[in-house]
């Protein structure tokens, strides 16, 4: 799930033309941080991943999974 979810904001940055930079500047975070965790050298914390999602215009949901229809 981890890895779906920065792919996503990985596909997000590309798609909006956002360079690695002018995120980390939009998320508060450090470049070397978001490169990091694009890359999956670290992995980031919940809310950091709240963070980007935000700033990317994502909300993110948690559901128990027997509400959710897949």
């Amino acid at each position: 799930m981890y890895q779906d979810i920065i792919m996503t904001i990985r596909e997000e940055l590309a798609e909006q033309n956002i360079s690695i930079p002018e995120f980390a500047e939009m998320t508060g975070y450090s470049v070397n941080g978001i490169g990091n965790w694009l890359r999956f050298v670290n992995v980031a914390k919940f809310t950091a991943i709240e963070d980007m999602l935000d700033a990317l215009g994502y909300t993110l949901i948690c559901a128990k999974k027997e509400e959710v229809n897949v």
